[in-house]
C-alpha cells in the first residue's frame, strides 16, 4: 500500500499540472451544465402553483422553527422539511425550499434571516 501511495505521489508530481488543468476544465463544464439544469428545474416548479398555503399551520411551524434556529437545534431540519411539504405547489415553495437548504446545511443564522423574510412576506400578502 505504501509503495502504491509513493507511485501515485510521484505520478502527481510529474503530471500534476496537466491533471489539474484537465480537472478545472471538466469542473467548468459541469458547473455550466448544473446551472442550465437548475434553470430548467426552477421553471418546472414555478409552473405548478395550484394551492394556497395553510397560513395557520405555516405560522405554527414558523414560530417553532424560529425557536429551534435561535438555539441551533438540529430538529430544525425536521420542522423546515414539514414547512417545505406544506408549501408544496404554493407560491412560497421556492423561498421555503431555499430556507430548507440552509437549515440542512446547518446555516442557522442565514436560515433565521430567511425565515424572518418569509414571515414578513406571508403577513404582507395575507
Amino acid at each position: 500500500m505504501s509503495h502504491s501511495a509513493n507511485l501515485l505521489e510521484s505520478e502527481m508530481n510529474q503530471h500534476g499540472a496537466h491533471i489539474e488543468l484537465r480537472l478545472k476544465e471538466v469542473t467548468t463544464h459541469l458547473e455550466i451544465l448544473f446551472s442550465q439544469l437548475a434553470r430548467i428545474y426552477q421553471v418546472d416548479k414555478k409552473l405548478i402553483i395550484d394551492k394556497q398555503l395553510d397560513i395557520k399551520k405555516a405560522a405554527e411551524l414558523i414560530s417553532l422553527l424560529k425557536l429551534l434556529l435561535k438555539s441551533a437545534d438540529i430538529q430544525a431540519e425536521d420542522i423546515s422539511k414539514a414547512l417545505l411539504e406544506l408549501s408544496s405547489n404554493t407560491q412560497y415553495y421556492q423561498q421555503i425550499n431555499e430556507l430548507h437548504l440552509l437549515v440542512s446545511d446547518f446555516e442557522f443564522d442565514d436560515a433565521l434571516a430567511e425565515l424572518i423574510l418569509l414571515e414578513k412576506t406571508i403577513k404582507v400578502e395575507h
